[in-house]
């Protein structure tokens, strides 16, 4: 038990410190390659935070813990929308970029839909996962043509600002990959910890999976966007969100299912509906004045709250 304590300590450290890395780095390399923050939130950060989730998963199923393989990307998400970007509000209410809610907000909750029909015939097949990966390539493709024509527009509003960051495009690129190299790390400890401790307390797999599991493999989203929003990156924090929850979806989910056909096991059907409920509920937050302010943040995090608490009720 000392042991798992000490490993999730450790796990925390490293997160703090790989979030604050990465967090400069990305926003630094934005500005010297002339492109928005939303665009690096979106694609890098997002990816690279969802590297826990990644190797989480896929190691789950071919170990054939098909439990801890689905729950831990349902519960991500959930823990993304409602946790994460309810802390993050919380710190500072966030500005929703115009492009996230015309595309990014609604292809979130869309991709999220996707999963309660994989598993309508009880599993994911290699089929449905190669589609999956299909579709994220199609995004990715999408995110970088918008970031070459958004290319002018910003290096204009940066005229006046010195593009040449301190250290360069090299110093900060290293940042960044320091950044998700400690949070990956970081989350792995956190996550072995949490599990150990959560194993021992006889609570079932797929509640583990669905909490414990999910929550370590989200707090490298957990330190990215809330440090950003600490330092007045709201745009990042929001992107990181969005983009780790469209990743883990189309990323996770679909080379989970390439690596071993994955079967629902314990996740149910309220699980899906709870990750679902939560984008179209930040949907509806923003819509109310392109803003998410921090009495939303409070219901985001007891939405979490109830939906946690939830699974040990049953």
């Amino acid at each position: 038990m000392t042991t798992s304590l000490l490993a999730c300590v450790a796990g925390l450290l490293l997160l703090y410190f790989g979030g604050e890395a990465l967090v400069s780095g990305s926003a630094k390399m934005a500005r010297a390659l002339g492109v928005a923050p939303l665009t690096v939130g979106l694609t890098v950060v997002a990816f690279g935070t969802s590297s826990p989730e990644l190797a989480v998963s896929v190691q789950a199923a071919l170990s054939g813990l098909n439990d801890v393989a689905l729950g831990n990307v349902v519960g991500s998400n959930i823990a993304n929308g409602a946790l994460i970007l309810g802390t993050a509000a919380l710190v500072r209410p966030i500005e929703i970029h115009a492009r996230l809610m015309r595309t990014d907000l609604p292809l979130m909750i869309a991709c999220a839909a996707v999963v309660p029909l994989l598993f309508i015939d009880g599993v994911a097949s290699r089929i449905e996962g190669g589609c999956l990966v299909l579709a994220v390539i199609v995004y990715t493709a999408y995110t970088v043509a918008l970031a070459r024509r958004e290319r002018a527009d910003v290096r204009a509003e940066l005229s006046d600002v010195d593009t040449k960051t301190p250290g360069g495009l090299l110093r900060n690129s290293s940042f960044v990959v320091g950044g998700l190299v400690a949070l990956a790390v970081g989350g792995g400890l956190f996550v072995d910890g949490a599990v150990e401790i959560a194993a021992a307390a006889g609570i079932a797999p797929a509640v583990i999976a669905l909490t414990a599991v999910a929550l370590g493999t989200s707090l490298p989203e957990l330190a990215a966007s809330t440090i950003a929003s600490i330092h007045g990156h709201g745009d990042l924090a929001v992107a990181n969100v969005v983009g780790s929850s469209v990743f883990n979806i189309l990323v996770v989910l679909g080379f989970t299912a390439l690596a071993h056909p994955l079967a629902r096991g314990g996740v149910t059907w309220t699980d899906m509906g709870a990750m679902i409920a939560v984008g179209i509920l930040i949907m509806a937050m923003q819509r109310r004045g392109n803003r998410i302010g921090r009495l939303d943040g409070l219901v985001l995090l007891l939405f979490y709250v109830v939906y946690v608490g939830s699974k040990f009720a049953t």
